[in-house]
């Protein structure tokens, strides 16, 4: 069992911890420097404030990017694992052939039928496929050429045919956009040293910056462990 959503969801809930720290340290160091504001030139207390904020927010980068690491490791070891169970395994010379013959014989069975192919026959001809992820792939782009796989609501025909390839295809863009959402979901520092999603404050004329999550970051992070547990769900299912 992959336990996509366990692994995830400790990453995420270690960065809030993080995250909650990094804003109660910002809050201590500035009150720390006001007990002390009477021993620094304008111009010191400037620097000291920019200095001390700018260490906690890269130290908050820092481990945001390990976060984003980890998170992107798990997802393709995960999607690796999908495939693994999808794809055919090594062959022998002779295995390889005499597979390749027979999708030699399903191509042109699949041409011959055309648009007049249905659900049941397709399965027919492409049983013995069923776990060969990448090959259906193909099959099914021949037979989409002459028949719609969709209907006018965007429900699948053919689902006896391409019912569990369908189910593989959902899952493994799943991971893709789980992938696109981990971008999201961590407060970075830019080029310039700037907080990618913040509020600025000031003491005494000294601006800095405290990390502040965006809506969508916090939706980005809730959408992700939603798609693990989807994933870990179909795993179970398919064990």
């Amino acid at each position: 069992m992959l336990k996509l959503e366990e692994k995830i969801k400790n990453i995420i809930e270690g960065y809030n911890s993080f995250y909650e720290n990094s804003l109660e340290n910002i809050e201590k160091s500035v009150e720390v420097i006001k007990s002390k504001s009477n021993l620094y030139t304008s111009s010191g207390l400037k620097e000291l404030i920019k200095n001390e904020i700018y260490d906690i927010n890269s130290n908050l980068d820092k481990y945001g990017r390990i976060s984003y690491q980890k998170i992107n490791a798990i997802i393709e070891e995960g999607r690796e694992q999908i495939l693994a169970k999808v794809m055919m395994s090594d062959e022998t010379v002779e295995e390889s052939v005499s597979r390749q013959l027979r999708i030699n014989n399903a191509i042109e069975l699949l041409k011959i039928e055309g648009k007049d192919i249905d659900d049941e026959y397709a399965y027919n001809i492409l049983k013995d496929f069923q776990n060969d992820y990448e090959q259906l792939k193909v099959f099914k782009r021949i037979i989409s050429k002459n028949i719609e796989l969709e209907d006018e609501k965007g429900m699948a025909n053919f689902t006896k045919t391409f019912g569990k390839f369908n189910k593989v295809e959902t899952i493994l863009n799943l991971f893709e956009e789980m992938k696109e959402m981990t971008n999201n979901i961590f407060v970075r520092l830019d080029e310039e040293g700037n907080l990618t999603s913040k509020r600025v404050t000031s003491y005494e004329g000294a601006f800095y910056q405290i990390p502040e999550r965006t809506y969508n970051q916090l939706l980005n992070a809730a959408n992700i462990l939603k798609s693990s547990n989807i994933i870990d769900n179909f795993i179970i299912e398919n064990a």
